[in-house]
């Protein structure tokens, strides 16, 4: 016998929330992914003794940067304010959301400010052939996105678990309107 929908305000199913939370959670994958790559290259990478080898490993970086780190942000963020933009109201009422939120907006330009340079400079240093100035940079450029790793973990941490942060338990009575 199919199922029968007696209330006269709910939709069958639950619309498109679980393929987007299943974006979300590939696109994050992704990214925390590619971060942990960066970082273990960066840690447990070769050492390169000339100029080809710094080359490969420059290539290396970027081949794991765009098709992971680069993309599942996107996917992750868009999928993420898709999520949003169907409960706005419910989400900013919850103090693990904005908290959320504000770590991100700060987060993220952040990272980029301190991973972009680094990796700028180190890219340069590539290209000039400075391999004295080379394995610290490196060093720089690997603390960096260990750094941005951390952070982004506890941010994952926060929306995965959800923490009460004080809130109070159970719903929250809404005010009757004036008459």
């Amino acid at each position: 016998m199919p199922h029968e929908n007696t209330h006269p305000r709910r939709r069958r199913g639950r619309g498109a929330r679980p393929l987007l939370i299943q974006i979300k959670v590939l696109g994050l994958i992704g990214f925390l992914g590619g971060l942990g790559s960066l970082v273990a290259i960066g840690v447990l990478g070769p050492d390169p003794a000339d100029p080809a080898g710094w080359h490969q490993l420059r290539e290396t970086m970027r081949a794991v940067f765009w098709p992971c780190l680069f993309s599942g942000l996107m996917v992750t963020n868009a999928a993420g304010v898709v999520l949003w933009l169907r409960h706005p109201r419910e989400f900013l009422r919850m103090r693990w959301f904005r908290v959320k939120a504000v770590l991100l907006a700060a987060a993220l330009p952040l990272m980029h400010l301190l991973s972009r340079g680094r990796v700028t400079e180190f890219y340069a240093a590539i290209e000039a052939g400075s391999l004295d100035v080379l394995p610290s940079l490196r060093d720089r450029v690997t603390a960096a996105f260990a750094v941005a790793l951390l952070v982004m973990l506890a941010i994952a941490a926060i929306g995965r678990i959800k923490p009460r942060l004080g809130e109070p338990v159970g719903r929250r009575r809404r005010p009757d309107p004036p008459a």
